[in-house]
């Protein structure tokens, strides 16, 4: 299965373990080479998904999954519940 990281979070990392500047990280070879490629790789359009256990519409007559649902399932409405009503 693919793995998805975040291009942001990969720059923060690299710029951390490397020691570099911004300035240095996209100006300086061989970093700039680095930076461009983070900048440039296939990108893809992912949803975080809200799993049953996590969602405010589970067992309530919002939910759409009609059904029981194990605490690992999730359907496209699912909504994440904020801190207050977390369990």
């Amino acid at each position: 299965m693919p793995e998805y990281i975040e291009r942001e979070a990969l720059r923060a990392e690299a710029l951390r373990l490397t020691g570099q500047s911004e300035f240095a990280f996209d100006h300086c070879f061989p970093y700039w080479q680095f930076s461009k490629c983070i900048k440039e790789a296939p990108s893809v359009d992912v949803v975080p998904v809200v799993r049953c256990k996590d969602c405010a519409k589970r067992n309530t007559p919002m939910c759409h999954a009609g059904h029981e649902q194990a605490d690992t399932d999730f359907c496209s409405h699912g909504e994440r519940k904020d801190d207050t009503n977390a369990k």
